[in-house]
C-alpha cells in the first residue's frame, strides 16, 4: 500500500468520525453557546461570535477563586432552590448596554468601573433567554434531561458575598470568549451552573445473560471539551519590547510559518504539526501525519530500499582467528625487579670500499 492509498483510508475515517460528531447529541457546552449567540442576534441584533468555550469542573472554593470582581456578578436561582453564577466581564457589559442605548458598539476596551441594579437589569433579559435557550435545546436533544430553569437572581457585589450564598458542591463552569460586533470589543462570561448526577439506566431483565453494555466512559471521553491553539510562530523580544505591544501592533513572522505551525493543548502539549489555511473564508488547519511533511519526502526519496534477503546473500563470512601452535609464542616474562642483560652483538658484514684515487699536484688540475 502506497502513502496516497494510506492518506485516503485516512481521510475517510476522519469524515466518518466528523459526520458521526455532528450527528451525535448536543452537549451542554454547544447548547450555551448557539444558545448565546443566538439570543444577542434576536434580542439585540448583536453581531456576536464566540471564539473559545471552556468546561472545566471546580469545587465551591474552586469556584469563587475564578470569580472577575471587576465585572458583573449575578445569582442565579434554579428549581428547587439550586443556585448559580454567571459573570459578565465590563467589556461584555459595555458592548450590551452600547447596543441598547446608542445602537452600536464603540470599538476600544471600556475602563472597568463599579456596577449598579440598574446595569443588571439591561444584562438580565439577555441572561435569562440564553438560559431558557440552553434548557430547550438539551431538551430536545437529549432524552430524559430535565431543565434547570435558572434565572437572573440577583446584583452581588463580591466573591465574599457570593461565597454566602452559594452551598458547597461541585459546579460545572462555562467560559465564553466572545467577539463582539467583529472585533469591536472582546468579552468573557462565565456561567456556573450544579452538577447533575447522571442517571442510571433501567436493567432490563430481559438482558440476563447478555455481555455487559459498553460503559459510558467512552461517552464521557467523547464528549469532553478539548481546547486546542494553534501556535503559527514563537518569537524572542526583549522585556522592553514586549512591555511596548499595543494593539494593532505588527510581530514580524514569516510566511515559512505558515507550514510549520502546531496545534497545542492544554498545558503546552504538543498535539500535532499543522498547515494554516482556510476552508470556505473560515480559519482552518491540515494535520500532518508524521512522515508526511515536505522534508520526510525529500529524506524518502534518497533512501535506497533493500530487501533483507539480498542483506543476508551480500554479507560476508565471519572471519575465524588462525590456529597458533603454543611453541610459537615466546616464552614468560622475567620480572620487573630482575637486571637487565646485555645483548651479544651480531657480526656484521660490511662490503671493504674501493681505494680512493690518488691527488693530482700539479697546477693544471
Amino acid at each position: 500500500m502506497d502513502s496516497n492509498d494510506s492518506l485516503s483510508i485516512i481521510h475517510k475515517k476522519a469524515r466518518v468520525a466528523r459526520e458521526g460528531f455532528d450527528a451525535r447529541a448536543m452537549s451542554p457546552a454547544k447548547a450555551l453557546r448557539v444558545s448565546l449567540a443566538k439570543t444577542a442576534d434576536v434580542a439585540l441584533d448583536l453581531a456576536l461570535t464566540v471564539s473559545t468555550l471552556e468546561q472545566t469542573v471546580v469545587s465551591t472554593d474552586g469556584l469563587l477563586s475564578k470569580l472577575d470582581e471587576q465585572g458583573l456578578l449575578i445569582l442565579l436561582d434554579g428549581a428547587g432552590g439550586t443556585r448559580g453564577v454567571a459573570v459578565f466581564d465590563c467589556q461584555l457589559v459595555s458592548a450590551i448596554i452600547e447596543k441598547q442605548i446608542a445602537g452600536h458598539v464603540r470599538k476600544g476596551e471600556a475602563t472597568p468601573r463599579s456596577y449598579t441594579r440598574t446595569d443588571a437589569a439591561m444584562v438580565a433579559p439577555i441572561l435569562d433567554a440564553t438560559l431558557e435557550g440552553f434548557d430547550a435545546r438539551l431538551e430536545a436533544h437529549v432524552d430524559g434531561h430535565t431543565p434547570g430553569v435558572f434565572r437572573f437572581g440577583d446584583k452581588v457585589e463580591d466573591a465574599r458575598a457570593m461565597s454566602l450564598m452559594l452551598e458547597s458542591g461541585r459546579f460545572d463552569l462555562f467560559r465564553l470568549t466572545v467577539e463582539l460586533e467583529e472585533g469591536a470589543k472582546i468579552g468573557v462570561l462565565m456561567v456556573a451552573l450544579p452538577c447533575r448526577n447522571p442517571v442510571p439506566n433501567p436493567v432490563d431483565s430481559s438482558d440476563e445473560g447478555a455481555p455487559p453494555r459498553q460503559s459510558s466512559l467512552e461517552k464521557l471521553a467523547l464528549d469532553a471539551t478539548v481546547t486546542l491553539t494553534t501556535v503559527v510562530a514563537r518569537l524572542n523580544l526583549p522585556l522592553h519590547e514586549i512591555c511596548a505591544l499595543k494593539p494593532d501592533m505588527t510581530l514580524p513572522v514569516s510566511a515559512s510559518s505558515l507550514g510549520e505551525s502546531q496545534l497545542v493543548a492544554h498545558p503546552g502539549h504538543v498535539v500535532a504539526d499543522v498547515h494554516l489555511g482556510q476552508v470556505d473564508g473560515m480559519r482552518a488547519v491540515r494535520i500532518m501525519l508524521p512522515g508526511t511533511g515536505p522534508n520526510a519526502r525529500v529524506d524518502q526519496s534518497h533512501q535506497k530500499h533493500v530487501h533483507p534477503s539480498d542483506v543476508a546473500e551480500n554479507a560476508k563470512p565471519p572471519i575465524d582467528p588462525p590456529d597458533i601452535d603454543e611453541g610459537d609464542l615466546p616464552g614468560p616474562l622475567p620480572p620487573l625487579d630482575a637486571p637487565l642483560q646485555e645483548t651479544p652483538e651480531s657480526p656484521v658484514d660490511i662490503e671493504p670500499l674501493n681505494p680512493l684515487p690518488a691527488l693530482s699536484m700539479s697546477g693544471d688540475a
